[in-house]
């Protein structure tokens, strides 16, 4: 169960922050250079720059989770110890991009889809009322 904890953790950190860091900047070029909130909602502009950030995302990452996923099969097989330089060389860089188009959709889908839910969520919080406050706080206590 923890063979692959290390490159799997080893593949999220880079996958999240490059997520977080494109998106923003994205959002910034939207707003300022495209002026998209003149046409578009926040949540729209967030889902778009979600959508970009992933695709973004999927392209810088895809190398390393066919790497997570080699070294998962050679150990599944006994393959013992890999070497990742060895692993480099023996599938080669177009191989390290296997499998990028669903990945791509997969990783773009989701990432438009958290961003947009964030949005929508501070939308939705921002514009409260009480009597809505009170009543999420009594279903919060069930």
């Amino acid at each position: 169960l923890y063979r692959c904890l290390g490159p799997v953790i080893c593949r999220q950190v880079p996958v999240t922050s490059v997520k977080f860091v494109s998106y923003e900047s994205i959002v910034r070029f939207f707003v300022e250079r495209l002026h998209a909130l003149e046409y578009l909602s926040e949540v729209q502009v967030a889902l778009a720059a979600g959508c970009t950030a992933g695709v973004i995302c999927a392209i810088m990452t895809q190398p390393a989770d066919t790497m997570v996923s080699q070294v998962a099969q050679l150990r599944a097989s006994g393959g013992g110890d890999v070497s990742v330089w060895r692993l480099i060389k023996r599938l080669g860089c177009k191989r390290l991009y296997d499998g990028l188009v669903p990945r791509l959709v997969m990783v773009a889908m989701l990432t438009a889809m958290q961003w947009g839910i964030s949005v929508s969520y501070t939308h939705l919080r921002a514009h409260e009322t009480p009597e809505h406050l009170v009543c999420r706080l009594l279903l919060e206590k069930k």
